[in-house]
This record gives structure tokens, C-alpha cells and sequence, in this order.
């Protein structure tokens, strides 16, 4: 299926940008999961090309609206940000690179499992965890995994959990997903609440702090004013933002949501990614 794309976007950027960890390019496709369906995407001129089996055309494109975040218009970020040069810089370097709508359960254990690790040992733990728990799917000459559900990961052990790599971790994600599974807690019940009362909420789960509150609250439930704070971001606004100075990241947060608003979220981003490109910062004198 054929899919136009009239924003701007950039498929590449947006699926290597830090917020996902199971999407994987093979022979010119990108293939991984929109909530429990499998997709595989081609990004061409003008638009998608798209390959999945048990959506019609309608929902196809109502399943990429929804999770490339289509309804933002980026010329209008773009223009809103404009005032600062270095997010306005990023956002001409890196110019496409979409926020993404993703499900709240794989994006929560997700960042869980960012918890002092890096992008690619965090993409190699989930995968894991659906190859070795998750059910299977065959597509275009491929098997690939859902994501594990609450119930299976809440009734494996923490020694599997161990085992399929989570080291320490694996103890927060045994309990948070008891708490899902159980209903204690309702994962669903954060996209109604406002940003301040949402990351009260998840701050409550067992090995979730402040940078994975605010990441599922942006990367799940499209809380815009959400600025996670990682070592990237807080190394880019102190160097340049705060002459250096070490500042607290609650400072960090509260001084970027009220420059930025209310595209906290795409600024951050676009910094983050700015940050970790460091042939780009070292060509740029804004940067220095």
C-alpha cells in the first residue's frame, strides 16, 4: 500500500532518534510494531510504502497519523522555535524527525530498561524479551515478536528476567508489571490526566524516576510540555544554555518548559539528538 506524507518527515531519523528500540532496517525496509500490528515501511518520494496484513487501507493510515504524530504540524514547531538558534539549528539538521505516539506499556518497560544503560544494549534486552515471551509474527519472508504482554512478564521470575538481560532492572519490571497486570494500576487512565498529575502517577511504580516518567509521558501519552532530562540533554543546556554551571534538573526542566512552550517536548529532541551528533556540534562554532 501506498501512503502520501504532505509534513515534513524523515522515516530514517525519526525510527534511530532514541524513542523506540525495536524498529530494525533490513534491505531497505524499516519493520517493527504499532501497538500489536507488524508493519514493514519504505519511506519514497511524497510519501510510505507500506506492507501489513490484517489492517484494511483505512486503519493503515489512521495507524501512521496516529503514531508518527501526522496532526503536528512540524512548520509550525519549526516557526515557534525559531527564536532560539540552537533548536533552530537542530531543527534544519535534523529537519523530519518526528515525536512519535507509542503503545504506554512497551514504552514503559522500555525506559525502565534505559536506567543507567545505552540505545543499542536497551534495543538488544527488548527484543529479547518478544523473541524469548512475545508472540510470534510471519510477514514478508519475517518473523518478528510482539511485545510481551503485563501477564506473561509479571509470571516469568526475576530470574528470567535476569537471564534475557535486565540485570538489576529486572526486579522493577517484575513489579510494575504485577501492578498492570493486577489492574492496581491502570496504565490507560494517564492519557486523561495533565502532565503535572500523569508523571505524579507513574512516579508512584517501582524504578521509575523523574527521565522515565517524563519519556513515557512524551513518547506515549503526547505530553508536549514534557522535557526529559537524560546526561545528553543536561550536558547540551549547561554547556550551552548555562555557561557551564552544573544545574539540578528540575531547574533544567522548569527553565526549558518555559522557553520552549509549548514544544518543550520536539526541543528536547532535537537537543538530544543534536547533543549525541558530535562531528555537527564541532563543525558548528554556535555550539561552542
Amino acid at each position: 500500500m501506498w501512503v502520501p506524507v504532505t509534513q515534513p518527515f524523515d522515516l530514517d531519523l525519526t525510527l534511530k532518534s532514541g524513542q523506540v528500540f525495536r524498529w530494525r532496517f533490513d534491505q531497505g525496509w524499516w519493520s517493527g510494531f504499532i501497538g500489536t500490528e507488524l508493519f514493514f515501511l519504505r519511506q519514497m518520494d511524497g510519501g510510505l510504502e507500506v506492507i501489513t496484513d490484517s489492517l484494511n487501507n483505512t486503519d493503515i493510515t489512521l495507524y501512521l497519523e496516529w503514531f508518527f504524530r501526522f496532526d503536528d504540524d512540524l512548520a509550525t514547531v519549526y516557526n515557534d522555535l525559531s527564536s532560539d538558534i540552537l533548536v533552530a539549528d537542530a531543527c534544519k539538521a535534523y529537519e523530519g524527525m518526528r515525536l512519535l505516539r507509542q503503545d504506554p506499556w512497551e514504552c514503559l518497560i522500555g525506559f525502565i530498561s534505559s536506567t543507567a544503560s545505552n540505545i543499542p544494549r536497551i534495543a538488544r534486552v527488548q527484543e529479547r524479551l518478544a523473541s524469548e515471551l512475545g508472540r510470534p509474527v510471519l510477514m514478508n519472508g519475517m518473523r518478528r515478536n510482539a511485545f510481551p504482554d503485563p501477564t506473561t512478564l509479571s509470571m516469568v521470575g526475576e530470574p528470567v528476567l535476569r537471564e534475557l538481560g535486565l540485570g538489576y532492572r529486572a526486579r522493577y519490571v517484575g513489579l510494575v508489571s504485577t501492578k498492570i497486570a493486577s489492574g492496581e494500576f491502570i496504565l490507560s487512565e494517564l492519557e486523561q490526566l495533565d502532565y503535572v498529575s500523569g508523571r505524579k502517577k507513574l512516579l508512584t511504580l517501582p524504578g521509575v524516576g523523574v527521565k522515565v516518567a517524563d519519556c513515557v509521558q512524551l513518547f506515549a501519552f503526547g505530553k508536549l510540555e514534557s522535557f526529559p532530562i537524560d546526561r545528553w540533554v543536561r550536558r547540551a543546556l549547561e554547556q550551552w544554555y548555562f555557561g557551564g554551571r552544573k544545574t539540578s534538573d528540575q531547574v533544567l526542566s522548569d527553565w526549558a518548559q518555559g522557553v520552549f512552550s509549548p514544544w518543550a517536548g520536539y526541543a528536547q529532541q532535537y537537543l538530544f539528538f543534536r547533543s549525541r551528533d558530535v562531528k555537527l556540534i564541532d563543525d558548528n562554532p554556535a555550539y561552542t
